[in-house]
């Protein structure tokens, strides 16, 4: 065991002086009982102790946890003198790795992508931000690498640099937008998996939020009254229905109010406004409601569903 243990350090060491990005495992011991038909290889960079249950995930798969290892491999990984010490979970730094790698695919093989890490990408994002908060050379390293950036743009892959009319959409709602805007947007479930994360991912990659060429004015009948004891009560079933769905614990009171009419203005900065029909609004824990219920119930339950984050 001992002389297997090392011709292979010998082996690790030899490949991490001539790769520098990692270093190429794979199982070893051929002449020995452990020899396998089959042999994978797995870049050291992307093997941690743990994933998944209360640490972080395994970006998919991308990440190999310690336990997946082989049982003999893994007791020479393992050993005290092995060269590597492996982080506990999925880091940062890792994740930025994936990050980079999704980049240059969307520049070389763009084709199914969007599909194959929508469900990573963000959560990839998350940890990589996370961590560069606290650790200033990952933070280096995430600016060093934005100029590869891609990012996807509702039918394709679009890379970042020396885009100007690109924005990630923080408004997130169509109907609140210039019938004449002309505008890219980004598709922001690939930025994170809630609102928050997507905006905090847009801001990093230096998008620009589409808020901020926007002017919206909301006018309303200055006549405000709560709604009846009908329509209050049938209100709260409804939000109790999409607390339970989303396993909400939170206690917080959202009201009903009835207006005669509500209208938006909307125009870009600096040009002309134009009058959008909309006939529901969430703010502040408030939501305003003009008409009967068939005129305000589609913008209400859109209303609703993105307060609830059913949207994402």
């Amino acid at each position: 065991m001992r002389n297997r243990w090392r011709n292979f350090s010998a082996s690790v060491v030899n490949r991490s002086q001539s790769t520098k990005t990692g270093i190429l495992l794979r199982r070893y011991c051929e002449r020995s009982q452990y020899r396998r038909a089959t042999i994978k290889r797995v870049l050291l960079h992307r093997v941690v102790r743990r994933v998944g249950g209360r640490v972080r995930g395994g970006l998919g798969g991308w990440i190999v946890p310690l336990g997946h290892v082989d049982e003999a491999l893994r007791t020479e990984l393992e050993h005290s003198r092995f060269p590597w010490k492996f982080p506990d979970t999925t880091t940062g730094a890792q994740a930025l790795a994936y990050i980079r790698e999704v980049w240059s695919r969307a520049r070389s093989q763009p084709d199914g992508l969007a599909n194959q890490v929508r469900d990573v990408l963000p959560t990839a994002y998350t940890y990589c931000l996370e961590d560069c908060t606290d650790e200033p050379s990952l933070a280096k390293r995430w600016q060093d690498a934005l100029p590869e950036a891609a990012v996807f743009t509702e039918r394709e892959w679009t890379v970042l640099a020396g885009e100007n009319n690109l924005y990630f959409d923080d408004i997130n709602d169509r109907r609140f937008l210039p019938s004449k805007m002309h505008v890219q947007t980004v598709t922001g479930g690939h930025l994170g998996s809630s609102h928050g994360n997507q905006v905090r991912t847009a801001r990093e990659l230096g998008l620009r939020l589409l808020s901020s060429s926007i002017e919206m004015k909301w006018r309303s009948e200055s006549s405000r009254q709560v709604v009846d004891d009908e329509w209050g009560s049938r209100f709260d079933i409804i939000l109790r229905l999409l607390r339970w769905v989303q396993d909400r614990k939170d206690d917080t009171r959202l009201t009903l109010v009835r207006v005669p009419e509500l209208v938006l203005e909307v125009g870009m900065r600096g040009s002309s406004a134009e009058r959008v029909p909309v006939n529901a609004r969430l703010q502040e824990n408030i939501l305003t409601v003009a008409g009967r219920p068939v005129q305000f119930g589609p913008d209400a339950a859109k209303e609703l569903l993105l307060h609830f984050s059913f949207a994402q």
